[in-house]
């Protein structure tokens, strides 16, 4: 009975930890210094068809729409979606800040076939989520 029970709180451990984080695999990481965003003009764009997740910031750095008409701070596990802005507000100090990012990719498909674009034979998609292969 003990057993059983434990199994089901492990489950369920699992099942609710799972929905936490996205489904889709980490394409890439990033690291953004605040010098380098410092300001609206020279905020670095969330590019199309890709989102980031937040996995760690030191500084203060702001997350804004395409048109900067909204914006909020960052923290660690908030997404961007793709066209977004990042910057950093102005600081003196501003090199010393750092923003870490995975990006991901919105479909399961583009990210096949970026894994399969430098093999040796070629792939290609008909639709969304069908692929055929020549060899």
């Amino acid at each position: 009975m003990k057993k059983i029970l434990l199994l089901l709180f492990v489950t369920a451990l699992f099942q609710v930890n799972a929905q936490l984080s996205p489904s889709n695999p980490v394409v890439d990481a990033k690291v953004i210094f605040g010098g380098d965003v410092e300001r609206a003009i020279n905020a670095i764009t969330v590019p199309d068809g890709k989102f980031w997740v937040v996995a760690n910031q030191n500084g203060s750095f702001i997350l804004a729409n395409p048109d900067f008409s909204y914006n909020v701070n960052l923290y660690s596990g908030d997404i961007a979606p793709e066209g977004f802005k990042i910057f950093h507000p102005v600081s003196s100090n501003a090199f010393l800040y750092i923003l870490c990012v995975f990006e991901y990719i919105y479909k399961q498909a583009e990210i096949l076939l970026q894994f399969y674009i430098d093999s040796s034979f070629s792939v290609g998609m008909v639709s969304d989520n069908v692929f055929f292969a020549k060899f």
